[in-house]
């Protein structure tokens, strides 16, 4: 996947790039919200995984934006605190539009498992409708 990480934190945004890369994703580095939009905007990305706690655009800001402009990239929210509690950000962010979110400090396997879950669709609502008659449980209506 196309994965652009926004950290503030270099050594926590090289640790991140770096294991993303390992597991075969392209991976570009913005130290805030306003480089990940530039860079966005020059070319889409699948995965947009966001500290909440940023100068310049904080998260909250970034997935807004990128809900608004470019809506088919998933989000990441991730959070220790800062000015509020690191869940009262995450909260924020899930209503905001981020698709997941994880509380730092969190294992790698977990932001594995976070992407994988991603990248699969959701299992159907309800069963699954079969044009057979017979299969579906009676005639159409």
């Amino acid at each position: 996947m196309r994965i652009i990480v926004a950290e503030d934190h270099s050594e926590i945004c090289r640790m991140l790039s770096d294991f993303l890369k390992r597991q075969g994703h392209t991976v570009t580095s913005a130290a805030d919200g306003e480089e990940a939009v530039g860079f966005a905007e020059k070319s889409p990305f699948d995965v947009l995984i966001t500290d909440i706690f940023m100068p310049k655009k904080d998260g909250i800001q970034t997935i807004a934006e990128f809900r608004t402009r470019f809506p088919n990239t998933k989000i990441i929210a991730m959070s220790g605190g800062g000015t509020i509690s690191g869940e009262e950000g995450l909260r924020l962010a899930k209503r905001t539009g981020a698709d997941m979110t994880l509380v730092k400090p969190f294992s790698m396997s977990e932001l594995a498992a976070a992407l994988e879950s991603l990248r699969t669709p959701p299992p159907p609502l309800g069963r699954e409708i079969s044009d057979d008659p017979a299969e579906s449980g009676g005639a159409p209506l």
